[in-house]
């Protein structure tokens, strides 16, 4: 594939003021965290500050090579409309980032 993969994802700072998100892929019980405390133990919805976040089946596969896996997919919405996905494998995870281009910033999202 032309996906870069990762082990581990942290969403903190001032958009949701200052709690901690961290997801984890499901390996050696991966956690979905918010300030250091599990939830979203299953499917389902939840929220940490002003993120809420979804836990479930749904969503766009970002790297198509593991379609036959079963798919465990994080939605993190922020405020202002920043969307992250996170696709959880077994022993690691693909994200995506969705929000609205912001004036003077470039790289992909700009």
């Amino acid at each position: 594939t032309d996906y870069a993969s990762m082990t581990g994802i942290i969403i903190s700072g001032s958009l949701i003021n200052g709690h901690k998100i961290e997801v984890a892929p499901m390996e050696n019980n991966g956690k979905i965290t918010c300030d250091g405390v599990p939830l979203l133990h299953g499917f389902g919805s939840d929220s940490c500050g002003a993120a809420s976040m979804k836990y479930g089946q749904d969503g766009m596969l970002i790297d198509s090579a593991m379609s036959a896996l079963p798919h465990r997919i994080v939605h993190v919405t922020l405020p202002s409309g920043i969307i992250i996905q996170v696709n959880r494998w077994p022993n690691f995870m693909n994200a995506m980032i969705i929000m609205r281009p912001v004036a003077g910033q470039d790289g992909v999202c700009g």
